[in-house]
């Protein structure tokens, strides 16, 4: 895991970018099949499954955070979602629920 934590860093400096395998191969300095090896051992998944799982994860966050009021199209777009249905069935695939329902439950709150 230590290995990877220069391109964790960098993911999240850069997770707002529409960011590819290539992308990661090249900031990691490893070939794809290496890359792919080391997170499957840190990880038990892909380099982008990790990557989708992160995006996802952030927008947990600040759904759950009821000072922001930031619409959902702004979340997934900010998170690097090519567009939001891509995000909303990520998140749904994560979370097993959909990010408005969660941002309902943490309005109200």
């Amino acid at each position: 895991r230590r290995r990877l934590q220069p391109l964790l860093d960098w993911i999240d400096a850069n997770i707002h970018t529409a960011l590819g395998l290539s992308d990661l191969e090249a900031k990691a300095q490893m070939s794809r099949r290496n890359l792919q090896y080391t997170f499957r051992r840190a990880y038990d998944c892909t380099p982008m499954q990790w990557l989708r799982r992160r995006r996802t994860t952030l927008a947990m966050e600040r759904l759950k955070d009821g000072e922001r009021s930031e619409d959902l199209g702004t979340i997934s777009r900010e998170l690097g979602f090519i567009n939001h249905a891509a995000f909303s069935r990520e998140f749904r695939r994560q979370f097993g629920c959909t990010p408005s329902a969660v941002r309902r439950v943490h309005r109200s709150v």
